[in-house]
């Protein structure tokens, strides 16, 4: 299976962890075997390995071997790995061994290829993310040629922006201009009652950028309405007055989807 996507992470690194996940299923090399023993498994250790904020251990080798062993690597991707997979006689296709598969080992495997050599960068150099996530930058793919066909990767495509600047901007009129200007009057409002709410000026200005009844329904999920029903609602009050209820309703909303994690 092949997964293509532009952005693996949006919001959270668990994200990337997720998309493995999905690669692992019937496949034992990506996050171990079937069983689901294999430590990588744990999304927050697998990533906290993988960030630097968590390590392989070192000391013991055979807390260490738990990590290698659920998957073993292929032997094309170190020579220590094509070493050990010779000494316990595994194929291509076996990803998964059982933790007293070391004392198949001899002490200078042990020693040489898997404590001094694999284990104290084990993290940095083979954790799920890097050996399973191949990343392709625009820059990468316009630049590299392909040997099969002697052309590049991705033919460059040059694009000139318009309105960049202010004085090729489009002047907003009519119900536009003033839906955006309600927008920004209420994420002021927002932002002096919840903290971080700059974000949705954001969101609504790019919504209503698309289109008004994108616009009008991001409000409505946001305050988890039905676009009729807020709009009927909305039209009944003057326009301070209905920003300030909307910014109560979704303090409120907010207040009550974290008060359980509070707890």
């Amino acid at each position: 299976m092949l997964l293509a996507t532009a952005t693996p992470v949006q919001l959270h690194p668990v994200e990337a962890w997720d998309l493995l996940h999905i690669l692992s299923h019937g496949n034992d090399g990506v996050l171990g075997g079937w069983t689901h023993t294999s430590p990588w498994f744990r999304p927050s250790h697998c990533l906290a390995i993988a960030t630097g904020d968590a390590a392989v251990p070192t000391r013991d080798v055979r807390d260490g071997w738990q990590y290698v062993r659920d998957p073993l690597p292929s032997r094309f991707e170190d020579p220590a790995f094509d070493r050990i997979r010779r000494s316990l006689d595994a194929s291509a296709t076996r990803w998964q061994f059982n933790p007293e598969s070391l004392e198949k080992l001899s002490l200078a495997i042990r020693r040489v290829q898997l404590q001094n050599r694999l284990l104290p960068h084990y993290g940095d150099n083979f954790n799920p993310l890097l050996r399973c996530i191949v990343r392709r930058t625009r820059a990468y793919l316009e630049a590299t040629i392909n040997p099969a066909t002697g052309a590049y990767l991705l033919p460059k495509v040059t694009v000139k922006l318009f309105g960049e600047e202010d004085q090729g901007a489009l002047v907003l009129g009519g119900y536009l201009r003033e839906a955006y200007q309600e927008a920004e009057a209420f994420s002021l409002l927002l932002q002096q009652r919840i903290r971080g709410a700059g974000v949705f000026k954001t969101l609504l200005l790019r919504r209503m950028g698309s289109s008004m009844e994108a616009g009008r329904r991001t409000v409505s999920r946001l305050l988890g309405e039905e676009p009729d029903t807020l709009m009927t609602r909305m039209t009944m009050m003057p326009t301070r007055k209905r920003l300030l209820k909307l910014a109560d309703r979704h303090r409120a909303a907010a207040i009550s989807r974290t008060s359980p994690m509070r707890k």
